[in-house]
C-alpha cells in the first residue's frame, strides 16, 4: 500500500488495538511517544523532538492518538490536559506544515458538552469540562493545519469508549470490575443518557477515514446512535454477568 503512519498515542487504549490493524492492512506504521515501547520516544510537548522524529519519518499519514487517560474531569487535570491536548497538537501541526501529511485526530462527544444530543459536526460545540475544552482546541489546531497546508484533516469525535483492558477510570470498565469483584459501584440514579462505541468500531472508523482521505477539513462523529440510561447500562451489565 506504501502508505507510511505515523501514530501517537500507540501503547493506549485506542492505538493498542489500532496499530495492529494497520499494519495487517499493509501500511508501513510508526509509532510515537513517551514510552520505551514507541519506536520514537519523544516528548510531544518538545517541538524540536517532535519535528525531528516528523522529518525523519516523513508520514503520509499522521494519526494523533496521545491524550491524558483519565475519567477524572475536575479542574485539578487542566493544566496537565492543556499540555497534552494543545500544546501536543500544536507541535505535531506545526512539525507537519512543510511535509503536509494527512491529518486525523480523535476527539470526544465532550466537545459538545451541554448541547442537546443528537450531535453532528453541525451542533454548536459548548464544552463544560477540561477534557472538553481541550480537546475543542485541538479540533481547532487540525481545522487551521488543514487551511495553512492544503492537506485534508479529519476530526472523529468519539462517544464514550469501553472494551477490554481499558483502564478502571471509566463507567463500563469500572462497573464490569465491580460486578465482577462483587463489590459495590457508586453511581449516581443513573438518568443520565449516554452513548457508548465499542473500540474495535472506533478503530474501524479510523482505517475508513485512512483509506478515503477526503479532502479539506471534516469532524465526523463516531457512536452507536442509540443513547442509553445509565442506570439501564448497569442492569444490563447485571444481567449478562449474572449479578444481582
Amino acid at each position: 500500500m506504501n502508505l507510511s503512519v505515523l501514530v501517537t498515542g500507540a501503547t493506549g487504549f485506542v492505538g493498542r488495538r489500532l496499530v495492529p490493524r494497520l499494519r495487517s492492512a499493509g501500511y508501513g506504521v510508526t509509532t510515537l511517544g513517551r514510552s520505551p515501547r514507541a519506536d520514537r520516544v519523544c516528548d510531544l510537548g518538545n517541538p524540536d523532538q517532535v519535528r525531528a522524529v516528523v522529518e525523519e519519518v516523513r508520514p503520509s499519514v499522521l494519526v494523533h492518538l496521545a491524550a491524558v487517560v483519565t475519567g477524572d474531569r475536575s479542574a485539578e487535570w487542566m493544566t496537565r490536559m492543556f499540555e497534552a491536548h494543545v500544546l501536543g497538537t500544536f507541535s505535531l501541526v506545526r512539525a507537519s506544515l512543510p511535509h503536509r501529511p494527512a491529518l486525523l485526530t480523535i476527539g470526544t462527544f465532550e466537545e459538545y458538552g451541554t448541547a442537546t444530543a443528537p450531535y453532528g459536526p453541525s451542533t454548536a460545540p459548548e464544552p463544560v469540562s477540561p477534557y472538553g475544552a481541550t480537546k475543542l482546541m485541538a479540533t481547532e489546531l487540525a481545522r487551521l493545519y488543514a487551511s495553512l497546508s492544503g492537506a485534508p484533516a479529519v476530526v472523529l469525535r468519539s462517544a464514550n469508549l469501553y472494551g477490554p483492558d481499558q483502564g478502571p477510570g471509566y463507567f463500563v470498565s469500572g462497573l464490569v470490575r465491580a460486578l465482577l469483584e462483587r463489590r459495590p459501584f457508586p453511581m449516581t440514579s443513573g438518568e443520565q443518557r449516554r452513548d457508548f462505541l465499542f473500540v474495535d468500531d472506533l478503530v474501524d472508523a479510523v482505517l475508513r477515514a485512512i483509506e478515503r482521505r477526503a479532502d479539506g477539513f471534516r469532524v465526523l462523529c463516531v457512536g452507536s446512535g442509540r443513547p442509553i440510561a445509565l442506570r439501564d447500562l448497569a442492569r444490563t451489565a447485571e444481567a449478562i454477568l449474572g449479578v444481582q
